[in-house]
């Protein structure tokens, strides 16, 4: 499917204070509306860079989906204890 990945990336954008103030809940089900998706424009990589953002800021263990260089999309995601890890079916 594909990723972000984190190369040059403007932290500041337009949707950082958005995602900022979704629960996990909502931040995983953006994640899975914006999973299959395979078009791409800058303003969706702006999305997706702030949702990896709000994602690590939760505390929960993103690591199956995210690393320090970008963020999967490969998969849909779902809620397990205090993790976020991937619906391979």
């Amino acid at each position: 499917m594909g990723s972000v990945v984190m190369i040059g990336v403007e932290l500041g954008c337009e949707y950082r204070q958005r995602l900022a103030n979704y629960c996990i809940e909502e931040l995983v089900e953006s994640f899975n509306r914006e999973q299959p998706i395979q078009a791409w424009v800058s303003a969706r990589g702006r999305y997706l860079i702030a949702l990896r953002e709000a994602f690590l800021n939760t505390g929960f263990d993103c690591s199956t989906f995210i690393s320090e260089s970008g963020m999967s999309l490969d998969y849909p995601i779902e809620i397990s204890g205090q993790s976020i890890v991937h619906v391979v079916s």
